[in-house]
């Protein structure tokens, strides 16, 4: 009669032999020397298009004569012709203060004088929407009037003030680098 002992020792002899033997230690063979990866160069073209949002940019005035680069809210679809917001305005800072960051952030903006001078338009706008308490009013309505009065226009710390003070913030060092090439070569003519 087979103990309950016997029975594992008869199951656990086989497994320790089959396990040793499937185990055993294969002749060894040197490692391969260091593989190099040679990447092949791929040229990618921009995924993005960047024409809906050009089609979209508007030169303003603003009451005191400067001048600026809006971008239009609302266009309709498929033609993508702007359109104005009712009662809000047919431009704002939330939008712009967007596009200011799109082409800072651009591959092309440092060697592109297109697109500096978009970020510099845009810019004006910014600052031009500025009120004397440092916030931001949101839109500009028909005739280049600052809605002033809107919820969503009161100069007050709301996410169009923070987002168009994050844009003026990464525009910074373009903008002080631009003035001290212009003030350093004396072109003057450039700073307009």
């Amino acid at each position: 009669m087979l103990t309950n002992l016997t029975l594992r020792w008869i199951v656990v002899i086989p497994a320790v032999v089959l396990c040793a033997t499937a185990c055993k230690k294969q002749r060894s063979t040197a490692a391969p020397g260091p593989v190099t990866v040679i990447p092949i160069p791929v040229i990618i073209p921009s995924i993005l298009n960047t024409t809906h949002l050009e089609k979209l940019m508007v030169p303003v005035s603003f009451p005191n004569g400067e001048k600026a680069e809006g971008i239009y809210i609302y266009a309709d679809a498929p033609s993508y012709t702007p359109v104005v917001a009712g009662g809000e305005g047919f431009t704002c800072v939330d939008d712009v203060a967007r596009g200011v960051l799109f082409y800072l952030r651009s591959s092309t903006f440092s060697s592109d004088t297109l697109v500096q001078k978009k970020v510099y338009g845009l810019l004006g706008f910014l600052i031009n929407m500025q009120a004397d308490n440092g916030y931001f009013y949101n839109f500009l309505q028909q005739g280049n009037v600052i809605n002033k009065t809107g919820i969503t226009s009161v100069n007050q710390p709301k996410w169009w003030s923070w987002r168009a003070l994050q844009a003026l913030t990464e525009a910074g060092p373009v903008i002080r680098q631009k003035i001290y090439h212009c003030q350093t070569r004396q072109m003057p003519w450039l700073l307009n």
